[in-house]
């Protein structure tokens, strides 16, 4: 997935083997049940899609970032 065109948002990994502190926290900040693998779509400090296990895919994560992009990019519009 990295390997194709660029993402329209930040991307962070998390090795949570190597750094649980990091994932727990994550995990209570936000509200949400850790899972391995796991994908979380932040804005602003809110969770607005999350995929784990088998859901976690390529497809699916470019997916809900072309909907949310498209979203945010209508909520702006009538915002102005």
């Amino acid at each position: 997935m990295l390997a194709g065109p660029p993402l329209p948002a930040d991307v962070y990994l998390v090795d949570v083997w190597a750094h649980r502190p990091v994932s727990n926290a994550i995990a209570a900040r936000l509200h949400i049940r850790h899972e391995s693998p796991q994908v979380l779509l932040v804005d602003h400090g809110h969770v607005m899609w999350s995929a784990s296990h088998f859901r976690v895919t390529a497809r699916a994560l470019r997916a809900e970032l072309t909907r949310f992009t498209r979203s945010s990019m209508s909520a702006d519009l009538v915002r102005q």
